[in-house]
């Protein structure tokens, strides 16, 4: 590979004004056309689209049902005393579907604290059970203050169906597979075998019969020692979710939804006070979300990827995997919008389709996503058959290229690089608190695809800098926000239920930081994840539940498409600015394909616009929302009543629109909608018709 060794900086050619938006690195004009309405939001349709490649683990930890804080490979220890011991661990609570680990000491049932009870003939389960199947331990478990919803995409029936709601008497196993084991939760199931140790000073297994075992239950905490810790002795409560009649509960009081968090219900409503009421059926649909989508960690990380990837139509993108990798990865690909065709669907079939099984050679595999953004290496992660994922001419030397490496464990495979690519000897990008004495690195090989010329070509350094790359540049003089970079790799890492020693990235890019070794330790190793992400000029996300997992992901999918609109800057002429102007900014998800327009105040003498927090002079989400509440709204929208000579516009509420087999009520009742809650009691019309004003019922 030819590596340029020195900083590849330009200057934007073109300088963008609030008219205009111009800007070098664009795929031209868009062309009108009557009625072809885009999916995409003006101020991002003519970017270059980025390349992202999400490189996921599917190592045999990604089978577990267990995710727990600070234990080996996050398994379920009994008794937790001594927590690396092979006879303790236990990566299962439910027994049936595929057990990846079956025969092995990761794949041992935790069994229910009533059957420990029993067999032991004891007034209470001494090894903690119970906690298992509670969120706040065990954190992959159920947990009722969270919305599970479906995966995006489609099953692999022959004539494949859109993931819809679980049926709770039904709850498939794997959705991807429709056909495949199901459980019904609504029910005790048949007794199985489970282990438990032999007694709490021998911690060797012995079988259990689990008997009466109703699946669908959680359990609440209480410190009873006030040590913050969910000890096995801990005060706790079984609640089973179960209609009153048959002794649960017809009502579940739950936080409402909070964007900002993700936690909470939207599910259930209406809100009162900041709560929510879930009834049985709310609940019950809830549970079973969870368990066919959310129950395993790779379950999960489905989940996050094909929200958030597998949503995206503004980046192009590949996927593999770092084990079975030619059986799992499809190269990077313009993502159409429709889920049923296309590059978009072959990427999520991919996706869905990959199983769990083998070690975690995070390293190696990291390296050969780079090598394949270097294009014609025989080593990269397609073995050197896939096209060069980089646009050709003009284009390629303004597109921006991510890799997205997402794992819940530590490296455990042999990797031969002797580079020490972060070490201050290579570039403007290197040394400082990049830097360690370490070589073969996660770190190091982030560093090395960021400060190297993907082409070695120095006259098309032409990638518009983004916030993050100005923030670390060591160079003499600063980056400008006009400034643009060579061909390079941006690296994000996201850790899934495992933890660090360190807690926060550098404060400073010219001191030195202590990074540890990856050689000394699990935490080290996770460090080891971090350090790429700051090398690599992304970020580094950790992820210690399902929710935080789909959160995470979203987030690098917003950052990837601020760093994809770096270039669309806006600049000034001072002597034409006077007091008090203003400039009016747009903000688009491309996740949610949500936004906002705001108003900013411009200083008169500098030409800057003030972005700081709060400092908004208007804002159109807050006008919007201070009219729309759950289920009402005060929003003055108008359609139009074709009848004739008579046509007149009329309110865009259901009661004004048009009746009759080709009235507007019947056109919004079309098309019907498979799994509609049997909840929803009025016509489906009418909820899109609230939906589109904004009410969230």
């Amino acid at each position: 590979m030819n590596y340029k060794k020195t900083t590849s900086r330009n200057k934007l050619s073109t300088i963008a004004f609030l008219t205009g938006l111009s800007v070098t690195c664009t795929l031209g004009q868009l062309q009108a056309a009557p009625l072809n309405l885009a999916d995409n939001a003006l101020e991002v349709s003519s970017a270059i689209p980025p390349n992202v490649f999400m490189l996921t683990d599917n190592s045999g930890s990604m089978d577990f049902e267990m995710t727990v804080r600070g234990t080996n490979e996050g398994a379920f220890f009994m008794p937790d005393t001594i927590l690396y011991e092979s006879d303790r661990r236990r990566g299962y609570i439910f027994p049936n579907g595929v057990q990846v680990l079956a025969g092995t000491s990761w794949g041992r049932f935790v069994p229910s604290e009533e059957s420990i009870i029993a067999a032991m003939g004891i007034a209470s389960d001494p090894f903690g059970s119970w906690r298992a199947r509670f969120s706040g331990y065990n954190r992959q478990y159920y947990n009722p203050e969270v919305t599970y919803t479906p995966w995006y995409g489609m099953d692999n029936q022959s004539t494949p169906v859109s993931f819809g709601d679980s049926d709770p008497t039904a709850a498939l196993y794997d959705p991807w597979l429709p056909n495949g084991d199901s459980e019904d939760l609504t029910v005790v199931l048949p007794d199985y075998t489970a282990s438990r140790p032999t007694s709490t000073s021998n911690d060797n297994p012995v079988n259990v019969t689990v008997t009466d075992y109703y699946p669908a239950r959680y359990y609440t905490w209480v410190d009873t020692d006030g040590d913050g810790a969910v000890d096995p002795t801990d005060a706790h409560t079984r609640v089973e979710i179960k209609p009153a009649a048959s002794g649960g509960s017809d009502s579940y009081s739950r936080n409402a939804f909070n964007e900002a968090t993700g936690l909470g219900r939207s599910d259930c409503g209406p809100e009162s006070g900041g709560l929510v009421n879930c009834d049985y059926d709310k609940e019950m649909q809830n549970f079973a979300n969870w368990f066919t989508y959310y129950r395993k960690r790779e379950l999960a990380a489905k989940a996050a990827v094909s929200q958030s990837a597998g949503k995206s139509t503004l980046s192009r993108v590949g996927m593999a995997t770092i084990n079975s990798t030619s059986s799992n990865r499809i190269a990077v690909a313009a993502m159409n919008a429709d889920i049923s065709s296309g590059a978009k669907k072959l990427f999520l079939d991919t996706l869905f389709s990959t199983t769990p099984g083998g070690g975690t050679p995070l390293r190696s595999n990291l390296d050969r996503v780079g090598r394949y953004f270097v294009c014609g290496d025989s080593n990269d992660i397609f073995g050197g058959n896939a096209a060069c994922p980089r646009l050709s001419g003009s284009a390629g030397s303004c597109q921006q290229n991510y890799t997205i490496l997402m794992t819940d464990g530590f490296y455990n495979s042999t990797w031969n690089n002797t580079t020490n690519h972060d070490h201050a000897t290579d570039s403007d990008f290197d040394g400082g608190s990049f830097e360690d004495d370490i070589v073969g690195t996660l770190a190091d090989i982030a560093m090395n695809y960021y400060e190297h010329d993907l082409d070695g070509i120095t006259t098309n350094n032409l990638v518009p800098v983004t916030p993050r790359d100005r923030e670390y540049y060591r160079g003499t003089g600063a980056l400008e926000s006009e400034d643009t970079l060579h061909q390079h790799v941006t690296t994000y890492t996201l850790a899934y239920g495992v933890e660090g020693l360190k807690s926060a990235m550098p404060s400073d890019v010219d001191a030195v930081f202590a990074w540890p070794d990856p050689a000394d330790g699990f935490p080290q190793k996770v460090d080891d994840l971090r350090h790429a992400a700051y090398n690599g000029r992304g970020l580094f996300m950790n992820a210690p539940n399902p929710v935080a997992l789909r959160n995470s992901m979203s987030d690098i999918f917003k950052d990837i498409t601020a760093g994809a609109g770096a270039a669309s800057a806006v600049a000034f002429n001072t002597q034409n600015l006077k007091n008090n102007s203003v400039v009016f900014r747009a903000f688009f998800d491309t996740v949610d394909n949500t936004g906002d327009l705001v108003a900013l105040p411009i200083d008169s003498a500098t030409g800057v616009v003030d972005t700081s927090a709060g400092s908004e002079l208007w804002s159109a989400a807050v006008q919007l929302d201070s009219k729309i509440s759950t289920t009402a709204d005060t929003r003055t929208i108008i359609t139009y009543n074709d009848n004739g000579a008579s046509s007149v516009g009329i309110p865009f509420q259901w009661s004004s629109l048009t009746t009759g087999a080709s009235g507007q009520q019947s056109k919004l009742n079309s098309p019907a909608v498979g799994n509609y809650p049997a909840t929803r009691t009025g016509p489906l019309g009418k909820d899109r018709l609230e939906y589109l004003r904004g009410q969230s019922q």
